[in-house]
């Protein structure tokens, strides 16, 4: 087998290589994991239905709960991790395999049960095609996690490419075939298979079956606190789905389903660009306080820039998105992605902090702070959702993900020995460029309500647009957060989207 390459970039450089890779991991996301992802959600939802939909995210939920129960955090612990010798990636990779194939085992067995948990019987057989998925994604090159450890963003932009357009390809050829459930399925097993295929074309380091103890348990003191939160934040994020499953109808599901990923799907690119990112360059400076802090503070001004901007154009497409695109099945819909909008700002700026906990070797920070959502969510769930219905559970996630946010800050501040008011602009500057770009694409729908919607899905986020740039001009003549030589540096010409895919960028 092939050395594990293991060569880092320069100390100096990382700052300003988390900052462009970010900018081209998101882009690459947004072109096309996002806009891939959502023609394919906007074609499925129009020819299959709320009950399919709903039936998906069952099968969904109950593959869900047995991964994160089996999740061993080895990712995490592969980029953290300074010892990359050839025994510690064997016995990664060993244990990755060995995870997947009982993952998948266990769905085959125990779909009856799994299905009976979310109150939908028929989802046992998605259950078990959805089986496939682990195997194949225990299967995918370990050099996968030293794309993230290398810095190397680019390849990563052809990977998700390459994911998303076999996914919509697959899942709605069969669609039009047979509109059922299987489509969804078929689509996500058809992805996962690209994933494995592109893992060993796109990755120089490959490992292969071997297991050492010690390196098992150095992965796994590190792994375990990913476990944990991978625990919590299963609960939080998908407890959700199992209050409108118990409390509300099947088309309530479906409809809940469809827009938690319409409105999450662009701050989803954030929290993953930011996991992928800011965790491995991080790890790179976490002996080095002075570098890290100017890393931390640079990135979490863009991320927050992004995610507050993203934010506000979901909100301000959303209604007229609905009129255009869905059918008279999702009604409605428009509030729901509005105020699930909020929450997936949440988590968009959780993550850059969670990213930092994980590389100063703190995970069990991340993990309390969901555990706080989490038990305030348990408290509100149920009395919101019977009162309110579907908009009590968004609600509910929106004001537990505001509420919590914030206490991150002091934490994330002391282990950067700074004060946390430098954090806390660096929120207030686009919430107050968010809140303007919200009230004049709302100003103009109010003052317009006739008009063609096709004129409003164009004319409602430029307004909004012009409303957040305007704000954030306002705040350029602030030294402390020095914002156009921070968003100046963001694309300098080594980190064009074109050359980065290119394979001598490394």
């Amino acid at each position: 087998m092939d050395q594990p390459n293991t060569e880092q970039p320069r100390v100096e450089a990382i700052g300003s290589r988390v900052r462009g890779g970010a900018v081209i991991l998101l882009a690459g996301r947004l072109m096309a994991g996002g806009f891939g992802t959502l023609v394919r959600m906007v074609i499925l939802a129009n020819l299959l239905g709320p009950d399919e939909f709903g039936l998906f995210g069952a099968a969904l939920l109950a593959v869900g709960l047995l991964e994160v129960f089996t999740q061993s955090g080895l990712r995490h612990a592969v980029i953290q991790t300074d010892d990359v010798s050839r025994d510690t990636l064997d016995t990664a990779w060993t244990i990755q395999v060995l995870r997947g194939l009982l993952l998948g085992l266990l769905l085959l067995v125990a779909a009856p049960w799994l299905a009976m948990l979310t109150d939908r019987p028929e989802a046992a057989a998605p259950i078990r095609g959805l089986a496939l998925v682990p195997v194949l994604m225990g299967l995918s090159s370990i050099g996968i996690n030293f794309l993230e450890r290398r810095l190397q963003y680019g390849r990563y932009v052809v990977l998700t490419a390459g994911i998303s357009l076999i996914e919509l390809v697959v899942s709605v050829l069969y669609a039009l075939y047979s509109p059922t459930v299987w489509a969804l399925v078929v689509g996500r097993i058809a992805a996962t298979a690209m994933r494995l295929i592109l893992s060993y074309f796109l990755c120089d380091t490959h490992a292969w079956f071997g297991f050492k103890l010690g390196k098992a348990k150095a992965l796994f003191s590190y792994g375990i606190w990913i476990l944990v939160s991978g625990l919590i934040a299963y609960a939080l994020i998908k407890g959700g789905d199992y209050v409108v499953l118990h409390w509300l109808t099947e088309s309530d599901f479906g409809l809940y389903f469809l827009a938690y990923q319409l409105a999450t799907l662009p701050i989803m690119q954030v929290v993953q660009t930011v996991d992928a990112v800011t965790f491995s360059g991080y790890s790179r400076l976490k002996n080095e306080i002075p570098r890290l802090r100017e890393a931390f503070l640079k990135s979490f001004l863009v991320i927050a820039t992004v995610s507050f901007f993203l934010c506000s154009m979901v909100i301000a497409v959303a209604y007229p998105f609905e009129r255009l695109f869905l059918s008279d099945a999702y009604t409605g819909i428009s509030r729901l992605i509005e105020i699930l909008a909020i929450w997936g700002l949440s988590r968009g700026l959780g993550a850059a902090n969670n990213s930092l906990f994980l590389a100063v070797g703190r995970p069990a920070l991340a993990s309390i702070f969901q555990a706080v959502m989490l038990v305030l969510f348990a408290a509100a769930a149920i009395p919101a959702v019977t009162t309110y219905g579907l908009e009590g559970i968004c609600w509910t996630l929106a004001c537990v993900g505001a509420v919590v946010q914030p206490m991150r800050y002091p934490l994330t501040a002391r282990d950067l020995q700074m004060s946390s008011w430098k954090i806390y602009l660096r929120v207030a500057v686009p919430l107050s460029a968010a809140v303007a770009a919200v009230a004049a694409a709302k100003a103009l729908a109010w003052v317009m309500p006739g008009w063609n919607p096709w004129l409003h899905l164009f004319l409602d986020p430029l307004a909004g647009t012009i409303g957040f740039a305007a704000v954030m001009m306002l705040w350029m003549a602030n030294r402390e957060l020095d914002l156009k030589r921070v968003l100046t540096e963001l694309i300098p010409v080594r980190y064009q989207i074109w050359r980065a895919i290119g394979v001598g960028t490394g």
